[in-house]
């Protein structure tokens, strides 16, 4: 007997053995667990609560802009660090 016809002796062997035992002997019942919802219902729900979060997040546009000063820059020169040219400039 060549390895080719021992391993394919065996998987028969195997397949057969698998086919003829009871197969709810190997493989334990599921319980089946129903869902909240419907399933569109979590796509529903994840597109209201992204639509929220926008809706506060869109709430404080231009908050720093309102809160904030007029200035690019600090009152005292020496806090603006290295001077370079164009940086900071309004365009």
């Amino acid at each position: 007997m060549t390895m080719l016809s021992v391993a394919q002796d065996v998987s028969m062997a195997l397949t057969r053995l698998v086919l003829e035992t009871d197969e709810d002997a190997l493989v334990p019942q599921l319980h089946h667990k129903e869902l909240p919802m419907p399933d569109w219902g979590f796509g529903l729900l994840a597109v209201v609560l992204f639509a929220l979060g926008l809706a506060a997040v869109w709430s404080f546009r231009h908050t720093a802009a309102k809160l904030g000063g007029t200035e690019d820059h600090p009152a005292d020169p020496s806090l603006d660090g290295p001077v370079n040219p164009g940086h900071g400039a309004r365009h």
